[in-house]
């Protein structure tokens, strides 16, 4: 079996929030070992936005939180992955852990796709951010990662790349067909209608401190 490591975009290096280990296909909570979706099988549907994917893909992992700054929306896929995340306990009592990379097993053609956003971190600035480069459904993106790793960024509406809550599709495997199966499910996202973006500061405001 290979099993390749990969670094998440924006991960903490710290993990303030304990989250505990899981393994291969298993689930983040040990007392929930069949994580499910919201929605239904084969439609994720949270309120906040919607994607299909295919019925036979595993749920690997359901919402978690990834260190201060990032929350995961769902794993899913045909691979295998584990959290980089560790929770930690202290003399104390007091919890806490790190995260480093997840580690994904996509060989053989298979695939993984994990679906994330950055909930914490500094204040959104108004301004002109980075551009589109590629259209996936009815939504721009903003695609990066190596040819093993396809990341589209899906911004906010009226948001702009770069900002908090837009959401992150990223999608491992080792075989174009794989990933074409990724950015099948990243083409099918939509946003509720009643989504609404969470603004910005402007560049010339005055600084709180």
């Amino acid at each position: 079996m290979s099993i390749r490591r990969g670094k998440a975009i924006a991960v903490a290096a710290l993990c303030m929030l304990a989250v505990a280990a899981c393994g291969f296909g298993g689930s983040i909570d040990p007392g929930n070992p069949l994580p499910t979706l919201p929605g239904t099988l084969g439609h994720f549907d949270n309120g906040d936005f919607s994607f299909d994917y295919p019925a036979g893909w595993a749920i690997l992992a359901s919402e978690y939180p990834e260190g201060m700054a990032v929350q995961v929306d769902a794993v899913l896929g045909t691979g295998g992955w584990q959290t980089g995340c560790r929770s930690t306990a202290y003399p104390n009592g007091n919890g806490g852990g790190s995260c480093t990379g997840d580690s994904f097993d996509v060989s053989g053609g298979r695939v993984v796709v994990k679906v994330w956003r950055r909930v914490g971190g500094p204040v959104d600035v108004c301004g002109v951010g980075a551009g589109a480069n590629a259209t996936l459904g009815p939504n721009p993106v903003l695609r990066t990662g190596p040819d093993s790793a396809a990341v589209w960024e899906i911004r906010e509406p009226g948001g702009q790349f770069g900002w908090g809550y837009n959401v992150f599709m990223e999608a491992h495997s080792e075989s174009p067909a794989g990933l074409a199966a990724g950015e099948k499910v990243a083409a099918s996202f939509r946003w509720s209608a009643s989504r609404k973006n969470g603004g910005c500061a402007p560049m010339d405001a005055p600084s709180p401190f």
